[in-house]
């Protein structure tokens, strides 16, 4: 239909206050302009094929789609991209058990460590055994070997506990700066220089001459110390000051501290220390310690683990343990707290750990980068690896139509395309040109446009004003009488409700209370050709059609009862009047030929003839009625008709009043001619018939 007529029926409203119906279809006035055409795109889509458009490292594969909106803002960029839910790392560690004591070896996983990668960075976990001092069984103590580097960091510490029960701390230094450690009450540095620690080269010493250097130390504070010590090479031997016996046995141990160096060792004669030195982090980001017991069994490792890693805020792991004891540990499952792709766990405990792989880490697209000179909205389409063609085309549907539009409606519906498989196609919901879209970065997913969109953004087809002119009917107050109302169907028929009361049907000027203006009416049954009908002659016809009616033809019936208006006044149709039996000499019904002019009274001068039928006896109640029909004419004219004819079935008898004249032959078929009231006397006019002494005889005139 060209642009200016009407798609659709309308009612419009006028000034007058009518309301005019106008068709389809009708020619409009005003402006009129083609609508702006919506842009359709076909998207062909691909399966998602090892994360082909979902990486776990990298920009997601997504396209783009330009539409206009309800205002007419036109170039909104609306980026279609797709992702997956993204998955932690859970790796397993089946832990063994720190098998050492504090009398026996060095606890077995004392320093050692293993490495894990989570989303904050990458982390170093090593264990230390707990502080121990280990005392010599004599008071005499050899130092057999020494290796390693000394520094102004505490690296070992020898400790002295007297008779006084007061433990007093040596601390070996490589640094010849006094200032580098200040004596405090129970804790004393002393200078032990050897080959490759800081300082002067010619101050390298071996062992003996940092034992010489110890035993100076002590000695010059025996009083304090509560010994005195010679040395003899490696060999220190320590003598009380007090005479008598003593309270305690003096003891001489060492300890290693954690300062992040290598390890060091000392060899002691009667005597064992206790290493629980940081490795390395190795290029580690974060070190987390965790503490041990000496006899720490596998599953204490894996429950002491677990602690202090979720102990830790920057783990940016959860851990768990699978197991209640060593007999049903499955190990510990440490789990990634957000999804993310990381490195496997590896670590260097000795006895070694064993790292399983129970799911690897993946981690959610980077969201793609736009133009932020344009209006840009995402649209996500969530999709698990190995996608294939139709999951994509499903679950890309689904995501676009779900778009909300940022509260704007959305401006554009997907639906599946039965005749460019495997595609779907995107249509603007508003018409104007906007942008080509974009699958460059869609990797083998390609767009194309199937109907490109012009015309004004965002303005439908403007179809002109509906001319109340081409109005096929119209409902309006009368302009020329405000108090009627007048309804226009086709062509000139109208109804009309008169402001008198009156209503017309085919006329504005009803003169009746119903009035009806037609050349040809009719009202007939639904499902049958029988009824009444005014013919284009003015005059009503009965007719009927139907086979059934053979034995009846049609029929104009009068219906008559006696009755009297109910006692309640009710004027309902079904109880207006109560219907009597009918009385001999009621007239059941008329017809009655009457001349229309003047003022002349219808029931007299005005009625020229009429036939009547009488009832001939009074009805029995629930019982029939025996009729007569009176066949009436005017005397005069001022006269009502009067009977000149009663036909009659009560006694067979049927009367005529007044003269009859004939032509032709008469044949009286019957038993009895009643003459009762022939002249007795010749009438002398020729041919009547006269009685003479009961002959009947004819008059020759």
């Amino acid at each position: 239909m060209p642009t200016g007529s009407l798609y659709y029926n309308t009612i419009v409203g006028s000034t007058d206050g009518g309301l005019y119906f106008v068709p389809s279809g009708s020619t409009t006035v005003g402006v009129s302009q083609s609508a702006a055409i919506a842009q359709v795109a076909a998207i062909s889509m691909s399966a998602n094929t090892n994360n082909l458009h979902t990486p776990t490292a990298g920009t997601s594969s997504y396209f783009t789609i330009s539409s206009s909106n309800q205002t007419g803002i036109s170039d909104q960029s609306h980026v279609i991209y797709y992702t997956n839910t993204g998955s932690t790392h859970i790796t397993r560690i089946v832990t063994a058990p720190n098998s050492s004591s504090a009398g026996s070896d060095y606890g077995s996983l004392g320093g050692q460590s293993f490495a894990y990668t989570a989303s904050n960075g990458s982390y170093r976990v090593w264990y230390a055994n707990p502080e121990s001092k280990t005392n010599t069984t004599s008071s005499v103590i050899t130092i057999s070997s020494f290796s390693g580097s000394q520094s102004t960091s505490n690296q070992y510490t020898f400790y002295l506990s007297g008779s006084s029960g007061t433990v007093f701390t040596f601390i070996p230094t490589g640094s010849i700066n006094t200032s580098d450690y200040i004596p405090t009450l129970n804790s004393h540095p002393f200078t032990f220089l050897y080959s490759g620690s800081s300082g002067p080269t010619d101050n390298s010493s071996s062992i003996s001459e940092g034992v010489e250097n110890l035993v100076e130390k002590i000695n010059s504070g025996s009083s304090t110390f509560g010994v005195t010590a010679t040395a003899s090479a490696a060999t220190i031997q320590f003598t009380a000051t007090q005479s008598g016996a003593l309270t305690s046995t003096f003891a001489f141990i060492t300890q290693s501290l954690t300062n992040h160096s290598n390890l060091k060792t000392f060899t002691l004669a009667g005597g064992k220390h206790i290493t629980s030195s940081a490795p390395s982090l190795g290029g580690a980001d974060y070190s987390i310690k965790v503490p041990l017991q000496f006899t720490a069994s596998a599953y204490n490792v894996a429950t002491a683990s677990a602690t202090a890693l979720n102990n830790n805020i920057t783990s940016s792991v959860t851990a768990t343990v699978s197991g209640s004891d060593d007999a049903t540990l499955y190990g510990l499952i440490i789990e990634t707290e957000v999804p993310v792709s990381v490195n496997p766990t590896t670590g260097s405990t000795t006895p070694r750990f064993t790292y399983v792989g129970l799911q690897t880490g993946s981690s959610v697209p980077v969201l793609p980068e736009t133009n932020n000179n344009i209006s840009t909205t995402f649209i996500n389409v969530n999709v698990s690896n190995n996608a294939s063609v139709q999951t994509m085309i499903s679950e890309s549907i689904y995501a676009i139509n779900s778009y909300a539009g940022n509260g704007a409606g959305n401006p554009f519906t997907a639906s599946f395309s039965s005749s460019l498989n495997p595609s779907f196609t995107i249509t603007n919901l508003h018409g104007g040109a906007v942008n080509a879209p974009d699958s460059t970065n869609a990797r083998t997913i390609t767009a194309s446009i199937v109907t490109s969109g012009s015309g004004n953004f965002g303005v439908g087809e403007l179809i002109g004003t509906p001319d109340t002119g081409s109005a096929s009917s119209f409902l309006a107050i009368d302009p020329v009488d405000p108090t009627s109302f007048v309804m226009s169907g086709s062509g000139t028929t109208k109804l009309y409700f008169s402001g008198s009361g009156k209503i017309g049907l085919g006329t504005t000027n009803p003169e009746r209370d119903f009035d009806i203006r037609s050349d040809d009416f009719g009202i007939r049954k639904k499902t049958v050709m029988a009824g009444i009908r005014m013919n284009s002659d003015g005059n009503f016809e009965s007719f009927n059609n139907d086979t059934n009616a053979a034995a009846t033809g049609s029929e104009l019936i009068m219906k008559y009862s006696r009755g009297s208006t109910n006692s309640d006044g009710d004027d309902s149709d079904t109880d207006f009047s109560d219907a009597d039996e009918v009385q001999a000499n009621d007239v059941l019904g008329s017809i009655r030929w009457v001349v229309d002019s003047g003022s002349i009274d219808e029931r007299s001068g005005g009625e020229a003839a009429r036939i009547q039928t009488v009832a001939a006896n009074t009805q029995a109640a629930g019982g029939g009625i025996i009729g007569e029909m009176h066949l009436q004419l005017a005397a005069d004219a001022a006269s009502a008709p009067s009977t000149i004819l009663k036909l009659s079935r009560a006694n067979n008898v049927s009367n005529f009043i007044g003269n009859i004249s004939g032509s032709g032959n008469l044949k009286i078929d019957g038993s009895q001619v009643d003459f009762t009231n022939l002249p007795t006397s010749d009438p002398s006019v020729a041919g009547r018939l006269w009685n003479e002494g009961g002959a009947v005889m004819i008059s020759a005139g």
